[in-house]
């Protein structure tokens, strides 16, 4: 069961946490449904796994794979901290493993075969677009900021009138360093996602997938002038950014896919509901079938301001009051088995102006 987990200081500049609670109850329903034929094809693979290995086969892998862990164990000793003895005694103990898994235990290569098949149709459906009640259109540009001068649009800036910082979901954020600081515009994710399984043969144990989502926005308080469609924009740098995944094996039937989405937003608060404008920027993930390796990467340009821009199609009613939040996001997905993962990132926005107004 998906827990909920929030760190706002929203409440604290004049809005209503409920809102906040609203809308992570949302996000975990709109995740958990995007979840589902995940959590569908992992049934249906550990069900495989069941009908190729039994009951005796299982005891008989759990002792090779304590075997495997114990002569690591002891070959990392006897490197003495040297990392090239370490890559070399690990990739022999797995290959060590896996023979000796595949010749005492039937039904594991037909396994690793299903495994390799889930994992497939598993990237497959993080491919496909899911319509969630959340998430808007945004138009995205760099440079100037580009909009009609026909409009009477209201310019703000630093020090805003709200922030938020948020995190939600599993519990599988091991460090989280965010904030939001209303007074600078910058909105930071400073966090460290951990999933580590290796509990498969224990049922009560397995915990095979972790999503963990982070936010961190900053904002105004507005009354609407007169009736319209509102236009909102807002002008972000990126003054740093960096990514770094890595995935270590604890030996068994290894496998890891993970996912970090990042991306800048515009958030509206009107009348206790909660719309998200974003745009993905970076998608960060890692696969693996028990190889160790890590990579970084820092793909976000920090020279050019980004833009982002939207026309509502609702109506607003004069004197409305409405709160307008704009940072960025990350979500965090994996799915492990016998392995760990860890995605540190480090990512600091500047909300450098919102502007407001309103169309006909």
């Amino acid at each position: 069961m998906t827990r909920l987990l929030a760190s706002s200081n929203f409440a604290r500049v004049g809005s209503n946490v409920t809102h906040a609670d609203a809308f992570g109850a949302q996000l975990t329903r709109d995740v958990e449904s995007r979840m589902k034929p995940r959590a569908r094809a992992r049934r249906a693979l550990l069900a495989r796994r069941n009908a190729l290995i039994g009951k005796a086969a299982t005891r008989t892998a759990a002792a090779i794979i304590a075997d495997s862990r114990h002569d690591f164990a002891l070959a990392f000793l006897k490197a003495n901290g040297d990392r090239d003895r370490i890559a070399r005694a690990r990739n022999k103990t797995r290959r060590s493993m896996n023979r000796a898994l595949s010749k005492h235990v039937p039904g594991y290569a037909g396994y690793r075969a299903a495994q390799k098949a889930f994992l497939a149709d598993l990237r497959a459906s993080r491919t496909t677009a899911v319509a969630g009640p959340l998430h808007q259109d945004l138009d995205v540009n760099l440079g100037d900021l580009l909009l009609s001068d026909d409009l009477d649009y209201q310019e703000f800036g630093a020090p805003f009138e709200l922030f938020s910082q948020e995190l939600w979901g599993d519990p599988a954020a091991e460090y989280d360093a965010s904030f939001a600081d209303p007074y600078s515009g910058l909105a930071v994710q400073n966090i460290r996602f951990e999933h580590h399984e290796d509990g498969w043969w224990v049922p009560a144990d397995y915990n095979p997938q972790f999503w963990t989502y982070a936010v961190s926005v900053v904002g105004i308080n507005y009354v609407v002038p007169r009736t319209g469609r509102l236009s909102c924009a807002a002008v972000l740098q990126n003054l740093y950014n960096q990514i770094t995944s890595s995935v270590t094996d604890d030996y068994g039937f290894s496998h890891a896919d993970t996912r970090a989405d990042h991306a800048i937003l515009i958030r509206l608060v009107r009348s206790g509901k909660w719309t998200v404008f974003d745009r993905n920027l970076v998608v960060a993930g890692v696969v693996s079938f028990g190889r160790e390796f890590s990579y970084t990467q820092s793909d976000i340009q920090t020279t050019t301001p980004y833009t982002l821009s939207f026309t509502t199609s609702d109506v607003f009613l004069k004197g409305e009051r409405i709160q307008i939040l704009a940072g960025a996001h990350i979500l965090y997905e994996s799915h492990v088995d016998d392995m760990r993962v860890h995605v540190d990132s480090a990512l600091i926005w500047q909300v450098k102006m919102l502007r407001v107004g309103m169309q006909d």
